[in-house]
């Protein structure tokens, strides 16, 4: 009977460590992935933001306004924080056509990352569209 007893005792010691080790590094792996997918999903925004914005940015009469508009509400549907919009070159209408305009979008890892300490802690998010004016 003694020999059950401390049998249990030493099983259940076993399982408690092993929970104490491996309990940690599923949650990394598992916050991990959670902390990518939301890098990727916020990339991916952006891209589409800034795909929009050029998309009003080429076309003849578009305002510096326009363009910021339609790449903002892209961004603002899919909740982003402290993007910055800019336009290369700012004034559209000297853009002869054929010629190149450019849109980036930059945001900041630290305002749109789930775990504040995580692995994008202070790098900052860039993407940008070139396309030929109309």
């Amino acid at each position: 009977m003694l020999r059950k007893r401390n049998h249990h005792v030493r099983h259940r010691a076993a399982a408690t460590i092993e929970l104490a080790v491996c309990l940690p590094l599923i949650m990394l792996v598992t916050f991990g992935g959670i902390e990518a997918a939301s890098f990727l999903f916020t990339k991916q925004t952006m891209v589409c933001a800034a795909y929009e914005g050029i998309k009003v940015a080429v076309q003849p009469g578009a305002s510096l306004q326009d363009v910021t508009d339609a790449s903002q509400a892209v961004l603002d549907g899919r909740l982003l924080k402290e993007t910055e919009i800019s336009v290369n070159p700012e004034n559209l209408d000297d853009v002869p056509r054929g010629g190149l305009i450019e849109l980036i979008i930059t945001a900041p890892g630290d305002a749109n990352s789930i775990i504040s300490m995580g692995p994008f802690k202070g790098k900052q998010l860039s993407v940008s569209a070139v396309m030929v004016k109309e």
